[in-house]
């Protein structure tokens, strides 16, 4: 026969359980929100990630025009210099030479200043 104190310890753990089984279903219902949340994150990420990589693309693809804009300029820059320098039509120009700071400027010293020949010193080295 089932005793009263059985049918009590029956009620106590059927308590427990219920007990359980709410907070279990608080804490999935949380877990369930906070995933919905992670989600909707993941698919803002993934949205900025494919912007990025158009981006980077783009960036990429600029960078390629310009080197090679950068590359034909220098090629057609050495084709029209060298046909030069082979045939000999304009050989190598000179340019014309500058005039020396000794030539042009002349220092004006003072016969009675001394200190003249100290401050030619320090210049020489510029």
């Amino acid at each position: 026969m089932v005793t009263l104190e059985q049918i009590r310890q029956l009620d106590a753990r059927v308590h427990r359980a219920v007990e359980v089984i709410g907070k279990l279903r608080e804490e999935n219902n949380t877990l369930k929100n906070r995933l919905s949340e992670y989600q909707g994150r993941i698919e803002e990420l993934e949205v900025l990630i494919s912007n990025f990589k158009e981006d980077q693309s783009e960036i990429e693809h600029g960078i390629t025009s310009a080197l090679s804009q950068l590359a034909t300029i220098d090629e057609s820059g050495k084709q029209e210099t060298h046909p030069r320098e082979d045939r000999g039509e304009h050989g190598p120009q000179k340019q014309p030479a500058a005039p020396k700071a000794e030539e042009n400027e002349e220092p004006s010293r003072d016969a009675d200043d001394e200190s003249g020949e100290d401050q030619d010193a320090e210049l020489d080295i510029f």
